[in-house]
């Protein structure tokens, strides 16, 4: 009986461990009865790597932050596209979280934030928009990526805890899955490999796009853009001259890599982004250096003149032509996009069902990316546009709450820490700061306002604010304490 009695109390003190077990005993059984039994090892392996992620489940965030950028390369089954390790990685960590939370019976401290009231907000919004919508399927798909989005915002408050992950960690996991992502695009671009690049029509022949380890050129270059301010910061903090030259090829690559998105979006976001670099990073250049950073600045702009092909600046000049293919469809994305707001201007038509508005709309088979069935679908390209025909006012009215919280956390962050002397910790909230302006900027024409670095930044902002209110002096790498 006592033997029985302390295998119970095993049982309950370890339920993960016992489930995973069981798990992979009946795995294992169906697989020996297939015809490729060596496949039987698997679940064995990638048990070992899931107890390794719930013994450090912080890892795992971080390994999930790397891939962002690489979700081209992350699927598991051609067949099922939607089963991706990103998925499995994230479900296993929020699992793990559970549990923690079971055994001490307690919250972490780190989920503190004055945004959840206004998160909390926005979902309401969203169901009782669902609840009235003529398409329900869709606004309930678009409402689930919207609650996945708000378990990122919470796994980031849990595990960036500490300085050292919010200052070192993190800054350096997404500047080398952003910049793998353009070294993808690079040898793409050189060796005309399709895998990191993609055709534009309707001069397929002359202009490829680049993509990196991403699905699309235009998610890809946010991707870079956000990276860009994380990689000045690393660059103007580093402590040798190796460590600057270093990341100062990493940011001429991002940049590199931007342009060769053929994204003009980005190319103006870019544009915006280096001038509030350079107002950011001034102090750092010291009068007799101004000479020498003009003379950069020329070579710099000729170098670019004579290596960026032809049809870039071709592209980039056609956005003044209403005759351009992209100028006609966004125009009428807008169009369609104040159409169905009027029709429901309070709560929307549901969350993410601009796409049928559009393809139910006379402009759906005029728009010379449309030609049949599906492919009348067409997202708004501005994200702004998407929450207020899916949400209506309200929807937006909190959106833009949140992204003023935020805002201001980062702003209150910077002023606290910089009031203090941590002029290091400073640095790395405005970097963050510019990196989330950098997404609000291009959501202008891009429709995910479900973004991962989105929510992830407005998690950011509030773990800026914990880690200025600290007492000077404390460790680097100790953890958050209490947000008051």
């Amino acid at each position: 009986m006592g033997q029985l009695e302390a295998l119970r109390k095993e049982v309950v003190a370890k339920p993960l461990l016992w489930i995973a077990v069981m798990v992979l005993v009946a795995t294992v059984a169906i697989l020996l009865t297939t015809p490729y039994p060596v496949l039987a090892l698997l679940p064995g392996l990638c048990l070992v790597a899931l107890l390794m992620l719930g013994r450090y489940p912080q890892a795992g965030f971080f390994i999930l932050v790397f891939m962002i950028p690489l979700d081209a390369f992350t699927g598991l089954s051609a067949v099922y596209p939607t089963l991706t390790i990103p998925k499995f990685l994230g479900f296993w960590i929020v699992l793990v979280a559970f549990f923690a939370v079971l055994t001490r019976k307690k919250w972490p401290a780190t989920l503190r934030s004055n945004l959840w009231p206004a998160l909390l907000a926005l979902l309401i919004v969203c169901f009782l928009s669902l609840l009235f919508s003529e398409n329900r399927l869709v606004a309930l798909d678009n409402v689930r990526k919207l609650f996945v989005v708000m378990l990122i915002f919470g796994l980031t408050l849990i595990y960036v805890d500490s300085e050292y992950a919010f200052g070192t960690l993190l800054p350096k996991v997404v500047v080398f899955g952003a910049a793998l992502g353009a070294v993808l695009s690079l040898i793409g671009a050189l060796f005309g490999i399709s895998w990191f690049t993609m055709s534009m029509a309707p001069d397929a022949a002359a202009i490829k796009r680049a993509t990196g380890a991403a699905t699309d050129p235009n998610m890809f270059s946010l991707m870079i853009l956000f990276s860009l301010p994380l990689v000045a910061h690393l660059l103007f903090s580093a402590a040798s001259a190796r460590k600057r030259l270093f990341w100062g090829g990493v940011f001429l690559l991002e940049i590199t890599t931007i342009i060769l998105t053929y994204s003009r979006s980005a190319a103006l976001v870019l544009c915006l982004l280096l001038l509030f670099l350079g107002i950011r990073y001034r102090h750092h250049f010291k009068p007799r250096h101004v000479g020498l950073v003009i003379v950069g600045l020329l070579i710099g702009l000729i170098a670019v003149a004579v290596m960026v092909p032809a049809s870039y600046w071709e592209r980039h000049k056609q956005v003044l032509s209403r005759q351009d293919t992209s100028v006609q469809a966004r125009l009428s994305y807008l169009i369609v996009g104040r159409d169905e707001f009027l029709r429901n201007p309070v709560l929307g038509s549901g969350l993410g069902t601009f796409e049928i508005a559009y393809a139910n709309s006379k402009y759906a088979f005029a728009n010379p990316y449309d030609l049949s069935g599906a492919s009348a679908r067409r997202s708004a390209h501005n994200a702004y546009v998407e929450i207020l025909v899916g949400t209506g006012l309200l929807g937006l009215g909190v959106f833009l709450l949140i992204i003023g919280l935020a805002w201001r956390n980062f702003q209150k962050a910077a002023a606290l820490s910089r009031a203090g002397g941590h002029l290091e910790l400073t640095s790395i909230i405005l970097a963050y700061q510019l990196a989330f302006t950098a997404i609000l900027i291009h959501l202008l024409t891009l429709s995910r306002f479900n973004h991962k670095y989105l929510w992830m930044s407005l998690a950011l902002s509030q773990v800026a604010l914990a880690l200025a209110r600290r007492v000077p002096g404390t460790v680097t790498h100790e953890r958050i304490l209490p947000a008051e």
